[in-house]
């Protein structure tokens, strides 16, 4: 919850400045969490291991509160709740 609230919270804050700013957040936390990834299967330690797996679902997880703030600016507001529910859905079958 803290990744996504503070994804959201970077995109609005950038997107007063920058616009698409709500997709560059997502794009930038896939791209921080790929050393994070092979720091966490080829860490030395275990806790080292641990560190990374935590700051990789941080920075991986960024992406929901940005993706939310795209349905509510480019969907129509007679569709919303089925987007809602198809990216919740397609978010719990891929996790």
């Amino acid at each position: 919850a803290a990744s996504s609230s503070g994804g959201g919270y970077i995109a609005d804050a950038w997107a007063v400045r920058r616009k698409g700013a709500h997709g560059d957040v997502a794009a930038i936390g896939a791209v921080l969490a790929v050393p994070l990834a092979y720091g966490c299967l080829y860490a030395s330690t275990f806790g080292g291991s641990l560190t990374c797996l935590l700051l990789l679902i941080l920075v991986s997880e960024c992406w929901l509160g940005p993706g939310m703030s795209l349905l509510v600016e480019d969907v129509p507001t007679k569709s919303m709740g089925t987007q809602v529910a198809l990216l919740l859905v397609c978010n719990q079958a891929v996790a």
